[in-house]
């Protein structure tokens, strides 16, 4: 792999690493993951389960087969009647394809934060120190980072698959990156015990 050397404003060098890590960084990430951060790994959830969605669907076909059978004077009723018992039936299955087509994403795990980019929203790179609170995100699974410039939502694969990547690169080369004093994680997921192996 070819590196460039890259020419800071003080007049030294900088190593472009960005091509490290496991596998390639997506080419919208790299303007905004810092040129010296060491990568420690590229966590990524890019595909759709179809298997979860099919048998869930085909569950869901199956109990309203069954139901017609058990009461087939139920589709005599009018639409208007029908149309919120079956929307509140298929919700379960729609709140689902949503997590699954929303919970794509790339997360470039750093020694000092993040670079995050997940469906339908622009790349970020977040700090460690800048995380003010981390939450569950309860509807579409995953966390929630906030910082004082806004929200950024990890989905609950990738969030899931970043943990330990960010533990390592949190107690990196003998240090631990620095989180703000004044965060609050109930999750654990960035405050969680780094000095497990």
């Amino acid at each position: 792999m070819t590196r460039l050397r890259v020419v800071r404003g003080d007049g030294g060098e900088a190593e472009d690493r960005r091509d490290e890590g496991r596998g390639a960084m997506p080419p919208d990430l790299r303007a905004t993951v810092p040129l010296d951060a060491r990568i420690e790994e590229i966590v990524r959830h890019e595909s759709i389960d179809g298997r979860a969605l099919g048998l869930f669907g085909a569950l869901l076909g199956a109990l309203l087969v069954f139901v017609t059978l058990l009461a087939p004077e139920i589709w005599r009723e009018p639409v208007s009647r029908l149309a919120g018992p079956l929307a509140a039936y298929v919700a379960p299955w729609i709140l689902l394809a949503a997590r699954e087509v929303l919970g794509r994403g790339v997360v470039v795990v750093t020694g000092d934060g993040l670079g995050v980019r997940s469906f339908g929203r622009p790349p970020v790179f977040v700090r460690y120190r800048a995380v003010r609170r981390v939450r569950r995100a309860l509807l579409l699974g995953g966390v929630v980072l906030e910082t004082a410039r806004g929200r950024i939502w990890l989905p609950g694969r990738l969030a899931e698959r970043a943990r330990d990547p960010i533990a390592r690169a949190r107690r990196s080369e003998g240090r631990l990156a620095s989180l703000a004093g004044d965060l609050v994680d109930p999750t654990g997921f960035l405050s969680g015990d780094v000095s497990r192996p």
